[in-house]
């Protein structure tokens, strides 16, 4: 072929939309497994010792397109699991008029994980090997008919920001090195305290508000330390 003929061939390609290798594929929604530690006794935020948390027609486990993380099991149809949550550590004087917070019993709910990790520019799918990163927070959670969320977001302006909480620490545990892309990613808090044995631990300062059916703030129920550790995997 002739570098005319070439020239055309290329023009009737482009006009017929047929080289899809020169236009890049939207990003599409990328099913993970996650996986809520229950071990440690310290953690106020734990699974409901169901196993792992997959992908399915009853439950929400995916990056989505924008490369944010949801774990939902209150909008899908017939969702069945759910998270242990413990209000047992308030802020003290952080509630209601210089009160101490009050928060709904510790118990296992119903819940959607929200990791708003484009709001800090950083989407999952580009964190490289070993990468440390921080994300807000939101897990909403339903106990009986009263919804909640409890909002780690100390900058962003979706249902916050409250300066005084703090974002999940996100690191690429897998690969630790070299150049291909993250395919496991590790939340944990940001934030850390000194245990009476002298021991380093890590809690965030979190804003629990109660919401209506609609999702408008209803009630500020003032802040609670939450610790966790969750893994999720492609």
């Amino acid at each position: 072929m002739n570098a005319k003929s070439l020239v055309r061939a290329l023009i009737v390609l482009t006009v017929g939309g047929s080289i899809a290798s020169l236009s890049a594929a939207p990003p599409k929604e990328v099913p993970v497994t996650s996986i809520v530690d229950d071990g440690a006794g310290d953690l106020t935020i734990r699974s409901d010792a169901g196993g792992s948390y997959l992908n399915s027609k009853t439950l929400t486990s995916l990056i989505q397109p924008v490369g944010d993380w949801v774990l939902d099991a209150i909008n899908p149809a017939k969702a069945t699991r759910r998270i242990f949550v413990d209000f047992s550590q308030p802020v003290p004087g952080s509630g209601p008029n210089g009160s101490d917070p009050v928060g709904p019993p510790a118990g296992t709910y119903a819940f959607r994980f929200l990791a708003q990790c484009a709001s800090y520019g950083n989407t999952l799918p580009s964190f490289t090997a070993g990468q440390v990163g921080t994300c807000p927070l939101r897990i909403a959670v339903e106990v009986g008919t009263r919804h909640y969320a409890i909002v780690m977001n100390p900058t962003a302006p979706i249902q916050g920001p409250f300066p005084e909480t703090n974002p999940a620490t996100v690191t690429c545990v897998y690969p630790s090195t070299g150049s291909a892309p993250c395919s496991q990613w590790r939340f944990t808090p940001s934030a850390t305290y000194i245990a009476p044995d002298l021991s380093v631990k890590y809690r965030n300062v979190s804003r629990l508000l109660e919401l209506d059916s609609r999702g408008n703030v209803i009630a500020d129920h003032g802040d609670f330390y939450m610790s966790f550790s969750i893994l999720i995997s492609k």
